[in-house]
């Protein structure tokens, strides 16, 4: 039999050879292109790390001071002054009893605040000169009214000395402990506006304020029990002290001072 001739495809044998030298030729550049890459890779990941620390640091940084600064709160100033006060705190100016010595004792008075506005206590520690309460409580009235005049700006109206003569501490019939008020013969209690009215009974308020435990007020005029406050019509004898009235007390600073006090609700 003839043996058939093979045909050689020579052109698909010249285009192996080609795509052959081709990429002998391009395998360098695109090693190195390769390289590059994955060096640029690496630089940028190394550098995206670094911001990423950067940044954790700073926040880092930036929790720690608001922590420090949660943590340490300015100091109060301190103030060295001593004496009249009716206030517990300090964040503006103010004192507050805290104890009292043997041979002190403490006097309360009641007064009003802001041109007859509010009532409130003002209290002193003095050395005791041996006399009851009630008479140690008269003898510094004028020096309680003296300290209200030298500092106008606590805005803190005098104790109406004008309206009464006379302070007694007197043990009633039962045997308990009372406090006698003169008032004034010169003055006309019936005729009391409102803000008088008010004036008076705050300062007769004072006496359930005293470490005694007084258990009534008795009013005087003329030697005569009995008078009349205001335009009431009602002749008052005998005023009970009421030891627990239950009433709120809110701060008040004036205008004018950076001292706290306290104003007493009128409900």
């Amino acid at each position: 039999m003839n043996k058939r001739k093979k045909k050689v495809w020579i052109v698909p044998t010249i285009a192996s050879v080609a795509a052959a030298l081709l990429l002998f030729i391009l395998a360098p550049s695109l090693m190195n292109n390769m390289n590059s890459s994955s060096s640029d890779s690496a630089e940028m990941a190394q550098e995206n790390s670094k911001i990423a620390m950067d940044t954790e640091k700073k926040e880092a940084a930036s929790k720690d001071e608001s922590i420090s600064a949660l943590q340490e709160p300015e100091e109060p100033k301190q103030d060295d002054d001593v004496g009249i006060f009716s206030s517990e705190e300090k964040s503006i100016q103010g004192y507050a009893v805290n104890s009292i010595e043997d041979n002190q004792v403490l006097l309360t008075y009641g007064v009003l605040l802001g041109g007859a506005s509010f009532p409130s206590i003002i209290s002193v520690v003095i050395e005791s000169n041996g006399e009851n309460v009630v008479e140690q409580w008269q003898k510094n009235v004028p020096i309680v009214n003296n300290f209200f005049r030298e500092h106008s700006d606590l805005g803190i109206d005098e104790i109406p000395e004008s309206y009464f003569s006379d302070f007694e501490e007197i043990v009633t019939k039962d045997n308990s402990k009372a406090v006698r008020i003169d008032v004034s013969n010169s003055v006309n209690t019936e005729s009391f506006a409102t803000a008088e009215t008010s004036h008076f009974s705050i300062t007769v308020d004072s006496f359930r304020y005293l470490s005694e435990d007084y258990q009534h007020v008795e009013l005087f005029q003329n030697n005569q029990q009995g008078i009349y406050v205001g335009q009431t019509g009602i002749l008052e004898k005998n005023i009970d002290i009421e030891k627990d009235t239950k009433k709120a007390y809110l701060y008040y600073v004036s205008e004018e001072s950076n001292y706290k006090l306290l104003a007493q609700t009128y409900n």
